[in-house]
């Protein structure tokens, strides 16, 4: 049975693929790439939808609420992580500016900080908070707690599904691409095109390698005249044979020292 520690954990794991995403972006902006408009905007979506109204806003709300009540806590830590979010909330805000302008360094500067906060952040959570949240409070509370995470999600579910699928997108493989297609109403309009191409690319793959192993079985399985062998041209020296007048081509191809010394051997 999943607990409310647990479930936000599992959400830093989605959120952690995301920052993953935004810095290997960062690193090709640095590189030289263009600025992927469409890349970022998913992102500020995904940060203040999912990272802040439905991941942060069980803490802030729900979990944090339950400890300031609480008093078995040794320290109170909420301060700290509450100072954090804001920090993030200003990096995405500056790095949406940074867009709308097309600045690359400011779009890389706010992008980078907000991962760098977002990561350490997560850590200290999942290694140091949520462990010593499991500890101070006591079953009920837990309870209490998952319910209300309940709740959230239960309003939350259109906007979560969106943002699951956007994950998703930034896992893309073709086999895990394929075994969606039983909810096919779920690709966004404007992938259809990547759609498309990648099925146009695997078919012509698909009858390249049909057509380079059906030439190469054929040339195996195919004899021709020593007389046509000698017309070939490169340097060839043939010692026919009068009891065989025949010669794989296959067997005589890979028989060539080179291109320009090229030889056959006839078995008696």
């Amino acid at each position: 049975m999943p607990t409310p520690l647990t479930i936000l954990s599992d959400e830093h794991k989605n959120i952690i693929k995301v920052l993953d995403a935004l810095n290997k972006e960062c690193t090709a902006l640095q590189s030289g790439g263009e600025i992927k408009i469409s890349f970022f905007r998913k992102v500020i979506d995904f940060v203040r939808g999912y990272a802040d109204k439905f991941h942060h806003a069980k803490e802030e709300d729900i979990l944090f609420v339950e400890l300031n009540n609480s008093e078995a806590m040794p320290c109170n830590p909420i301060p700290q992580m509450l100072h954090e979010h804001d920090l993030g909330r200003n990096f995405i805000k500056e790095m949406e500016t940074g867009l709308e302008q097309e600045n690359k360094d400011m779009i890389v500067e706010n992008a980078r900080g907000y991962a760098n906060l977002l990561q350490e952040h997560i850590f200290k959570e999942d290694n140091i908070l949520y462990p010593m949240i499991n500890e101070a409070l006591n079953d009920e509370a837990k309870n209490q707690i998952l319910e209300k995470f309940k709740q959230v999600e239960r309003e939350s579910i259109v906007d979560r599904e969106k943002f699951l699928l956007f994950i998703e997108e930034l896992d893309f493989s073709p086999i895990k691409y394929l075994r969606g297609f039983s909810s096919i109403k779920n690709i966004p309009r404007q992938d259809w095109r990547g759609v498309f191409s990648f099925l146009l690319f695997f078919s012509f793959l698909w009858r390249f390698l049909f057509l380079f192993f059906f030439l190469l079985r054929r040339l195996e399985s195919r004899t021709i005249p020593v007389a046509e062998v000698a017309e070939i041209n490169l340097t060839t020296r043939i010692a026919a044979s009068p009891h065989r007048n025949v010669v794989s081509p296959a067997h005589a191809f890979i028989s060539f020292p080179s291109f320009k010394q090229f030889s056959t051997t006839f078995y008696h």
